[in-house]
């Protein structure tokens, strides 16, 4: 993942709307990651043998970290998962890592591009740096590549979860 230049001014920063590109980029995170959180929800409701009904009343507060978590407890718990809950596990730090992209978008207020690198959006967030507000950049080539880590995920999620027969 693409760190934010070291340190971001008012002066690095193009105060702008976002073009309609970078819209659609932000836009396919945020709805490849809903899709995301649905296929892992049928992935536990597989994984418990509940019915996909049962499944979601049983997934309904949990977040999408804390079902890939269940996910690697029912497959460390199998007899012979022992592997699978590895790969599991490696999926989750991956979720983990990529959903940093999808939180800065749905909760923190983008402000623009940084000047000279209109690829590169800038965010501020609701926290305290220093004595100020956070200020934050992401690339579009790190959306772009957690739309494909999320898209691959949610694609083994379901591929998994179908039903067999």
């Amino acid at each position: 993942m693409a760190d934010t230049p070291v340190s971001i001014g008012i002066d690095d920063i193009v105060l702008s709307r976002l073009t309609d590109a970078q819209r659609d980029v932000m836009l396919d995170v945020i709805l490849v990651w809903g899709k995301l959180d649905g296929a892992m929800g049928m992935m536990v409701a597989k994984a418990l043998g509940k019915h996909p009904v049962e499944g979601a009343d049983f997934v309904k507060d949990m977040s999408t970290s804390s079902r890939f978590l269940e996910i690697y407890k029912q497959l460390k718990d199998h007899p012979g998962g022992q592997a699978a809950a590895r790969t599991m596990k490696k999926h989750k730090k991956k979720y983990e890592l990529w959903s940093k992209v999808r939180n800065r978008i749905a909760h923190s207020n983008c402000v623009g591009h940084l000047r000279g690198r209109p690829d590169w959006i800038v965010f501020q967030l609701y926290q305290r740096e220093g004595e100020g507000l956070a200020i934050e950049a992401t690339s579009i080539e790190e959306m772009k590549n957690a739309i494909r880590w999320g898209r691959a995920m949610t694609d083994l999620a379901l591929k998994v979860s179908e039903p067999i027969g």
